[in-house]
């Protein structure tokens, strides 16, 4: 029995006009689109020398990207690195090195004394970690880093800002992006220690700021053969903005202010006075944050020996007490700046 055009047509319809046929056909079509915006190849940005030597040494600038199917986009991407992540274990050997000012920096070191392609420790190679906003040598992203570099026989060094990576912090100052003055002291650490290897740079997000206005400074005179920086802003400011937005301010920036947070509160310690927390009607948690941990600094720069490690300067001794530090016992509290007061 065959079925006439006009019968045809009327069970096409019916089958195309179904609510989940509709709908397959919907996430096919937004697939296909996704899939070819996001599929592109790599914008370079450089001189034609630099250009050059970069696609003889790395192929990959030429191939077109292809995200994972089922995960394009930047956030989707880090909120799933986020929740399915793994931690390889290093070893690390903590060293504490003292600044100028009276605080001290933490430096936690791979030395991969087992190195085949360098077995020579004092020209082995060094890579240079600097972690992002709140990050510190035990992140994942960092752990890894340190693996693939020690798999390609490198030494390998993580700089923990002051304050992070388990330190206590003894100044008034943190740190900033703007601030090299702690990446310099340490580079001269490191090169004091390995003149004849050579020292390479790698900076992930707030790290790679500094890294990069360090090279800008100092130029030919950084200590540094190379530099590597991994999701760095062109615009900080712009970059600062986006992260207000509704979407980004949820997955993103709350968690970041957590961690700012959580580093102030354990700088004050437990039962070590008033505990600051970003007011919870500013509209930027980061500035409040940043606020808070000045603040939080000022009032509470506390000394506490922590558990024996290699010191380039040696730690505080005697009790375990803890006690303002004497650049800022005569400093008089502060307050957290007032909502229309814009950050630095």
């Amino acid at each position: 029995m065959s079925l006439s055009l006009l019968d045809l047509w009327t069970v096409r319809w019916e089958l195309v006009s179904r609510v989940d046929t509709v709908l397959l056909c919907s996430l096919t079509a937004a697939f296909c689109y996704l899939w070819g915006r996001k599929s592109q190849r790599p914008l370079v940005v450089c001189g034609e020398k630099f250009g050059d030597f970069l696609q003889e040494r790395c192929p990959a600038l030429s191939e077109i990207f292809r995200p994972t199917p089922w995960c394009w986009g930047g956030r989707l991407q880090t909120v799933l690195c986020f929740l399915i992540k793994s931690r390889p274990h290093v070893e690390y050997r903590n060293e504490r090195i003292r600044t100028a000012d009276g605080g001290q920096i933490s430096l936690d070191w791979e030395d991969n004394d087992g190195s085949a392609a360098y077995p020579q420790a004092s020209t082995r190679p060094t890579v240079l970690i600097l972690p992002g906003l709140t990050g510190n040598s035990r992140q994942s992203y960092v752990l890894h880093a340190v693996r693939q570099a020690a798999a390609h026989g490198y030494r390998c060094v993580v700089f923990n800002n002051r304050g992070f990576g388990g330190e206590e912090l003894l100044t008034p100052l943190t740190f900033c992006a703007a601030n090299t003055s702690d990446l310099e002291l340490v580079i001269q650490h490191v090169k004091s220690l390995y003149p004849q290897a050579p020292v390479f740079g790698l900076g992930v997000s707030l790290g790679g700021m500094l890294l990069l206005n360090y090279l800008g400074r100092k130029g030919g005179q950084s200590g540094l053969v190379a530099g590597l920086t991994v999701s760095v802003p062109w615009d900080a400011f712009k970059s600062a903005q986006s992260m207000e937005a509704v979407l980004n301010w949820l997955l993103f920036n709350k968690h970041l202010t957590r961690g700012l947070c959580a580093a102030a509160q354990e700088d004050a310690g437990e039962g070590g006075g008033h505990r600051s927390r970003p007011q919870d009607s500013d509209s930027n948690p980061r500035r409040a944050a940043s606020a808070n941990l000045t603040s939080a600094s000022r009032r509470r720069c506390l000394a506490t020996p922590r558990a024996p490690s290699t010191t380039a300067t040696p730690a505080p001794t005697g009790s375990s007490r803890r006690r303002p530090c004497p650049s800022c016992a005569s400093m008089p509290p502060t307050t957290p700046s007032p909502r229309n007061t814009p950050s630095r």
